[in-house]
């Protein structure tokens, strides 16, 4: 009966963060097959790079949006952000991207 009666305590638990590793490997065996493979130290330094980005992304949003005297990170601010932050080859697509995914979500 006592045993029934204890509660047990719990850990704490980690603060859980999104692990953007498990998507791109997902899309790397989808893309690639089992042609070409990539090692979990790659996916661990890719999902820090990723993580990186977003804030980059997240804090030149936030500045944009307070610059223009708006409380709200709407989708103008997010894509002016990808445009300040993102390099290259990489913005373009970036963008076409989310354009993409914005026509997609208006047709809705």
């Amino acid at each position: 009966d006592d045993k029934k009666k204890r509660r047990k305590i719990s850990k704490a638990k980690k603060e859980s963060r999104p692990q953007h590793a498990t998507y791109i490997g997902k899309m790397q065996k989808k893309i690639h097959g089992n042609s070409l493979s990539i090692s979990r130290n790659a996916l661990v330094t890719l999902d820090g790079m990723v993580e990186h980005m977003i804030g980059k992304i997240v804090t030149v949003g936030a500045s944009a949006t307070k610059y223009h005297g708006s409380t709200t990170f709407n989708t103008k601010a997010a894509l002016a952000a990808g445009t300040i932050t993102i390099p290259g080859r990489l913005r373009q697509r970036a963008l076409d991207t989310s354009k993409e995914v914005l026509q997609k979500l208006k047709g809705n």
